[in-house]
């Protein structure tokens, strides 16, 4: 099997039998199949092949301009079902479980409202004020009745749950209640997505989870991991949009002339994960020989010293031939643990002198800035669509990040399977 069913960040969605299921709404068989299309064309490289997706019909929504429908997978692993909402004119779709705050309970505090949030296959705590504006996601709020003397003077001791763990806590004076959470995020900052009238926000760290939240406060949806970080136009093709923006001309490529599917890889020569891109494109190319063709784009990440020198040296020896490009490549990645910043230029230099380039050619090109504003243009192509790590293959518009043969192969199998 090729790929993971529906990423990694929700393998612990559970499979089940789906039985037969009644809707307010019944549709065509020509509205479900724009949606099977809509679903495959977006997440088609997260589920295995053969996978059947189906969308039998509509209930009402909760939200006001809004249909609430299932997308119903079927594979040889199980079968699963998806929330989704759609607007009212089926333009726009957005997968995720609307949650109401009218659920919640008080929490014990006065202003404050508990409940939980659906969250892929999981539901997640989360804290609101009455007035619905303020959220706190992940959210613990602990009595400390119980709580007792610790031996430090003022302190009482107690215990949080944080996750599986149960931690200590120590507080000191009079506190009732106290809180184990994230920021709280105030509604009052969420962007109207123009839809519905949802405003979206963003909660979490690092790894930003999109939210959104109806405009009356009364229900939130948290994004579906891997799925519903955002409002989804189901009347286009994002893959033709994405092609438009990328330019081919002048740039290395290999395998078929005229091939069926075009794969760009968006790379950095010092990046590791990069190195592992490399090392997967022969078996890629053997395994659809006569089909497809790889491009190579430039993508040199700010926190590797060396990735801009080695970008630029190797659009100076493609300028030499494009042979010599993939060869000085090879090089590149396979001596990439060696390479360093202070000996960078000599190294890229000798690189290039051992596969035949002129290297008085190839000196003047490295000093001017043709090479670097070549760069530039790739970096900032990237950026247009949407690419912010490295690798990134874009398979006839369809983006996969990472060095993930699987993913890359269930691309090229379902663009393969539209040329049919």
């Amino acid at each position: 099997m090729r790929v993971k069913f529906l990423g990694a960040a929700i393998l612990t969605i559970c499979f089940f039998i789906i039985g037969s299921s009644s809707f307010a709404e019944t549709i065509s068989k020509e509205e479900s199949a724009r949606l099977n299309s809509f679903f495959m064309n977006r997440f088609g490289t997260t589920v295995p092949p053969g996978a059947v997706v189906t969308v039998e019909g509509f209930e009402a929504s909760p939200i006001k301009g809004f249909k609430q429908g299932v997308f119903s997978i079927s594979t040889d692993r199980g079968d699963q079902e998806l929330t989704f909402l759609i607007t009212d004119d089926g333009k726009y779709v957005l997968i995720g479980e609307p949650s109401s705050t009218a659920d919640f309970e008080p929490a014990g505090v006065k202003g404050l409202k508990k409940g939980n949030i659906a969250y892929g296959p999981n539901k997640v705590p989360v804290l609101v004020s009455d007035d619905g504006q303020s959220i706190m996601l992940g959210a613990n709020l602990v009595s400390t009745e119980n709580f007792e003397e610790s031996g430090f003077a003022g302190f009482k001791k107690g215990t949080i749950q944080a996750g599986r763990n149960q931690v200590p806590l120590y507080i000191i004076g009079d506190a009732q209640y106290v809180i184990l959470g994230t920021d709280i995020i105030n509604t009052k900052d969420f962007k109207n997505t123009g839809v519905a009238g949802l405003k979206k926000g963003s909660v979490g760290g690092g790894q930003q989870i999109p939210l959104f939240v109806s405009t009356d406060g009364k229900y939130m949806i948290l994004g579906t991991p891997g799925l519903g970080s955002d409002i989804l136009d189901s009347t286009i093709d994002p893959h033709k949009e994405t092609l438009a923006k990328i330019s081919l001309k002048d740039t290395p490529t290999k395998g078929a002339e005229n091939a069926q599917i075009t794969v760009v890889e968006y790379s950095d020569f010092q990046c590791p994960f990069c190195k592992r891109g490399k090392d997967m494109l022969p078996d890629i190319l053997k395994e659809y020989d006569g089909k497809v063709s790889i491009s190579y784009k430039q993508y040199p990440l700010p926190n590797h010293p060396w990735a801009m020198k080695a970008a630029i040296a190797s659009l100076c020896v493609y300028e030499q031939g494009n042979d010599k490009f993939w060869e000085f490549h090879d090089e590149v990645f396979d001596n990439q643990k060696d390479i360093t910043l202070e000996k960078a230029d000599e190294t890229f230099e000798a690189y290039a002198k051992k596969l035949g380039v002129d290297t008085k050619k190839y000196n003047a090109c490295v000093a001017s800035d043709k090479a670097a504003a070549k760069v530039k243009a790739d970096m900032e192509e990237a950026q247009a669509i949407g690419v912010n790590s490295t690798p990134t293959f874009v398979i006839n518009g369809m983006k996969v990040p990472g060095a993930n043969p699987d993913g890359v192969k269930a691309a090229i199998d379902l663009k393969l399977s539209d040329n049919s």
